[in-house]
């Protein structure tokens, strides 16, 4: 599936319900769909990556995406800086979740991300 969308597709959506390691799975699978984008004359750049995944918002972390909004950021600022993900999308419709990400996880990765890329240009 993934050599296909780096073949033909406008965009990749990757599992983190699934994934047990992030990082080195949307490596992986960024390299795959590169690659093949590559081979069919593609700018790999041009397919968008967007994270499907679920959280859990608490006063102590307890894993990826488990804890409070600040450690949300601090996970997810990695999945765009260093893996392209332009798009989250979380799972679930609990009024209260989706008002703390919009709140509060949305606009505090948008400013780190735009911390991180001026940092990194000068």
């Amino acid at each position: 599936m993934r050599r296909l969308a780096g073949r033909q597709a406008d965009g990749w959506i990757s599992g983190g319900l699934w994934m047990t390691d992030v990082p080195a799975e949307l490596a992986h699978g960024n390299r795959v769909i590169d690659e093949a984008a590559i081979a069919a004359g593609r700018d790999p750049s041009e397919i968008r990556r967007l994270f499907d995944f679920a959280g859990t918002f608490g006063l102590i972390g307890h894993g990826f995406i488990q804890g409070p909004p600040q450690q949300w950021t601090r996970q997810l600022l990695p999945l765009v800086i260093e893996h392209g993900v332009s798009v989250f999308i979380l799972t679930g419709d609990d009024p209260g979740m989706i008002e703390r990400w919009g709140g509060e996880v949305a606009p505090a990765l948008r400013e780190a991300v735009a911390r991180e890329r001026a940092a990194a240009t000068s």
